[in-house]
């Protein structure tokens, strides 16, 4: 084979190959408070952005206010139910309204999104014992209305993994104090509230996520974060545009 055909050949076989690459989760940020002082800031990073993308893009559009009026975080009141046993380790707070059509977030609750759990299932990436997990409600009156941050690591034995059953964990916290924010909160007299939330911007759009393969030789970043976020929008836009079907109805059309 001559250097012509082998040069060819080592250009054309890293682009017909899969391009694998972990990309970051999109991270949003709360700021809890009291009705007197304020607690900290929890992170969390959406990590079941791929698994569950309707429900992890619908709430990163929450944080920036961009659902707004219909669903917002922010002043959202945590539940003060102290006499419940699950108070301690799940922290819940609640949007008005659902900020878009349910059924299109029903989509991402399939079985290929299950997780096993102690007593039930899970939806969504795999959540490790230590963890503070922000998670929705599958059902109830509750569902993709109301949130709740679930202290796996803090919760007992016999509970850990149990108040993630027949819920959808969308990301967990990656600030090292998330779990003493919610301790403190649990604690505090008078409940607490979500001062604040947005979405937390590391990179620049300009940021390369998939640099070419060395055969190229080549400085042309093949997927950047401006390419990473535009891809997101469109995929949720087109989520909206297109409904959901209705088995009843044979799959034929949407429902809006």
């Amino acid at each position: 084979m001559g250097a012509g055909p082998r040069l060819m050949r080592a250009l054309l076989l890293p682009l017909l190959a899969p391009v694998t690459v972990a990309l970051a989760p999109p991270k949003i940020y709360f700021d809890v408070a009291t009705s007197t002082a304020s607690l900290g800031r929890i992170e969390i990073a959406l990590s079941s952005f791929e698994r569950l993308p309707r429900l992890c893009e619908n709430v990163r559009l929450i944080a920036s206010g961009e659902r707004a009026p219909r669903c917002s975080f922010e002043n959202a009141r945590f539940a003060d139910a102290r006499e419940g046993p699950q108070y301690k380790w799940s922290h819940q707070f609640a949007c008005a309204h659902s900020a878009i059509e349910l059924g299109l977030l029903k989509g991402d609750a399939s079985s290929a999104n299950r997780e096993e759990a102690f007593g039930g299932v899970y939806y969504g990436a795999a959540v490790g014992d230590g963890d503070v997990a922000l998670t929705t409600p599958l059902a109830g009156p509750g569902a993709y209305t109301r949130f709740a941050f679930v202290r796996v690591g803090a919760s007992p034995t016999t509970w850990k993994q149990r108040l993630l059953t027949n819920a959808a964990v969308l990301g967990v916290a990656t600030t090292p104090l998330a779990d003493d924010v919610l301790h403190r909160l649990a604690t505090a007299d008078g409940g607490g509230v979500i001062a604040g939330a947005g979405v937390v911007d590391d990179a620049a759009d300009d940021d390369c996520l998939v640099p070419p393969p060395e055969e190229l030789e080549s400085e042309d970043c093949l997927w950047d974060a401006g390419q990473e976020r535009a891809w997101r929008d469109r995929r949720f836009l087109q989520a909206e545009k297109e409904g959901f079907r209705d088995p009843a109805r044979g799959n034929s059309g949407t429902q809006r």
